[in-house]
């Protein structure tokens, strides 16, 4: 099986956040991409929602190839990790669902991406839809899952 995750917010190669190292173990990067959306500050971590009233805007992130022999064990961590509902009694904070990722060289590519499903009264929106660039003008050290962030010559590949 063939698949692929586009990761837009901690899960990102450029945060050496433990969590964005084992995805990267388990995939191969195939470049930078978008999607229409707009994407939500949740404190520690962006929420993406690709709902509501155009002009929706460019969400910036990172199309990941999965390793074929953990296709299905790397998805259902992602969705342990995202807090996917898998039972009717869960409340879910994102479902996954299948898009089609532009990709910066003019192709497309479709993959899994994580959409928040909780109320967006009262966040703030990242305007520029890259969560990388507003990271770096914000106080890096309030986003507690994150490690450090990595200079984006020094992707975790």
């Amino acid at each position: 099986m063939n698949a692929c995750v586009f990761v837009y917010g901690s899960l990102r190669p450029e945060f050496a956040n433990p969590m964005s190292r084992w995805l990267s173990s388990h995939s191969t990067s195939l470049g930078m991409g978008w999607i229409e959306g707009f994407l939500y500050d949740l404190g520690d971590y962006p929420g993406l929602i690709m709902k509501g009233h155009p002009p929706f805007t460019k969400v910036i992130g990172t199309v990941m190839r999965l390793k074929t022999k953990v296709v299905s064990r790397v998805l259902s961590r992602l969705d342990e990790y995202e807090h996917v509902q898998t039972h009717a009694s869960e409340e879910a904070e994102y479902f996954r669902k299948r898009v089609t990722v532009m990709m910066n060289g003019g192709t497309c590519q479709t993959a899994w991406v994580f959409i928040y499903m909780r109320s967006i009264e009262g966040l703030r929106r990242i305007e520029s839809g890259d969560y990388v660039q507003y990271c770096m003008e914000q106080d890096p050290s309030r986003f507690t899952r994150m490690d450090r962030l990595v200079p984006p010559d020094e992707t975790w590949g």
